[in-house]
């Protein structure tokens, strides 16, 4: 087998743009490490083939010309580099992006790290529309999971894929499973596990997971094979076996959510060999034209219940540390905001975000770079703002942040916001306009033990929700305020509300 392995690897493509040996030599890399790495029939054996149709039409075809090509990495906190100590340099898409750009192609591969801390699947459904100008889309959501139910994931992922595939330049798709673990820590597995039945160790004992965070990549592999999608598992290669783990899974994946650098570096060292497979069989693909093979999903397996929303929004404000995101909450008040020089410098002023002179929201990284607006208020706060220290509007105003919106007719406003633990977190009041007797009330409140970001959609008329990630996982109110109010600017105001906890993050 492992021979034949090696055959089928060793069997390059013909093509004046493409030095496919160099290629290989450059994924071939060691990685230094006698535990963490491993051999190209070893890559091979998890690396599971799909239909590389997709791949010749939007990337091959862009090779063939020598022209420039964007892959998009749609991921959480591990794709983001999450505690990692040289984020930028260390995280595996930029050894990704080392290799495609090693000198085996006269063009050039633009990649793009579009990982959000605490960002999961249903979130992304809804934010296919910034994959728009990508030749590929390489998915790395599987330690964001975790929070589902699984019998859920394969519709979910049937959702986020067809979306993808609808978009105009219809992408490549190559997805990354792994896994994650609690290392030394029992309550962080009894918090996620508490049936003894469902937990595990390793190692002495002192290496310790829940079962479904093996399992998840299963209930997703359902949808990426009757899709006929790529993907490479971490989680196959390092352990493929649940009741078998190795002696070395400690340093194979050496964190809880966010592994160490060495774990990085393979999995950029596994992705890439997805990529170069998937190169070599777009390059021996026929009958692409076909309209079973033009997309992964088609025909009879297109759920016409699924559409987009908001695919081309009218107002979009993100928070991350990238500079463009800043500037996007202009704020006409700078001084009074909390933050670093460097990055009041970035405001140009102006009035897409106003505090109404209140200085308890601030923009800013709380946990895990996690960026947001951050309102942290103590109930004696709030209640110090009201006659007898009771709740008054004066006391919601106070505690106010308003934003600039356009909207469109039949307007779906959707706010993303952290869902986190109860001792620390609170509810917040959102109404449109004037409006304030039709407000409406978002908990960040849950009983899970992590934190997750939500989407909280606004809708002027039942029925208006026509995505199925939304009846899974989303939330939603109807705002009579929407119906009444006419396409163009309005203002959004979101603040306090009574006496529900200290801290809201949108």
């Amino acid at each position: 087998l492992s021979v034949y392995h090696a055959e089928t690897i060793s069997q390059g493509i013909q093509h004046q743009n493409v030095r496919f040996g160099a290629l290989k030599s450059a994924v071939n890399e060691s990685l230094g490490d006698s535990i963490v790495d491993f051999n190209m029939s070893e890559l091979f054996r998890v690396y599971h083939t799909g239909n590389a149709c997709p791949f010749k039409r939007s990337v091959l075809s862009k090779i063939a010309k020598s022209e420039a090509v964007e892959i998009i990495v749609v991921g959480g906190s591990v794709t983001y580099g999450a505690d990692l100590k040289d984020r930028m340099k260390e995280r595996w898409t930029t050894r990704f992006s080392d290799i495609l750009s090693s000198g085996w192609y006269d063009g050039k591969f633009v990649v793009k790290n579009m990982g959000v801390g605490a960002c999961n699947i249903d979130v992304w459904i809804d934010r296919v529309n910034e994959f728009r100008s990508a030749d590929m889309v390489i998915v790395d959501l599987s330690v964001n999971d975790q929070g589902f139910d699984l019998q859920a994931l394969p519709l979910l992922y049937h959702t986020f894929i067809q979306l993808i595939d609808s978009l105009p330049k219809h992408p490549a798709i190559l997805f990354h499973y792994a896994f994650r673990s609690a290392q030394s820590d029992r309550r962080d597995v009894t918090d996620h596990c508490p049936l003894p039945a469902t937990q595990g160790a390793c190692c002495g004992g002192n290496y310790m997971y829940c079962q479904r965070w093996w399992e998840m990549q299963d209930f997703v592999a359902i949808t990426l094979n009757k899709f006929k999608v790529p993907f490479v598992s971490y989680r196959d290669l390092v352990w493929p076996d649940y009741l078998n783990p190795p002696a070395t899974l400690p340093v194979l994946w050496n964190g809880k959510s966010h592994p160490d650098y060495k774990a990085h570096s393979l999995i950029a060292k596994l992705v890439a060999f997805g990529f170069m497979m998937q190169l070599k069989e777009a390059h021996n693909a026929k009958d692409c034209e076909q309209e079973s093979r033009s997309k992964y999903v088609t025909g009879a397996n297109i759920d016409v219940k699924v559409k987009p929303l908001c695919p081309n929004p009218l107002t979009l404000m993100r928070a991350t540390d990238e500079m463009n995101s800043w500037q996007s909450f202009s704020l006409s008040n700078r001084d009074k905001y909390n933050s670093s020089d460097s990055m009041k410098s970035v405001w140009p002023g102006g009035a897409a975000v106003s505090m109404n002179g209140n200085e308890h929201w601030r923009y800013f990284n709380d946990s895990k770079l996690k960026f947001g607006w951050v309102l942290e208020a103590s109930q004696q706060t709030v209640a110090a703002s009201c006659p007898q220290g009771g709740w008054c509007v004066t006391a919601l105003l106070n505690h106010t942040i308003s934003l600039d919106v356009l909207l469109g007719e039949d307007p779906i406003v959707q706010i993303s916001y952290l869902k986190s633990y109860p001792d620390v977190m609170g509810k917040a009041t959102v109404w449109l306009d004037s409006w304030l007797n039709e407000s409406i009330l978002i908990d960040s409140r849950w009983s899970m033990q992590y934190s997750v970001t939500r989407i909280f959609s606004l809708v002027a008329r039942e029925g208006r929700m026509a995505n199925l990630s939304s009846a899974l996982v989303g939330e939603m109110a109807v705002m009579p305020a929407l119906q009444r109010a006419t396409a163009g600017r309005h203002v959004l105001h979101i603040s306090a509300s009574p006496f529900d906890g200290p801290k809201f993050k949108w």
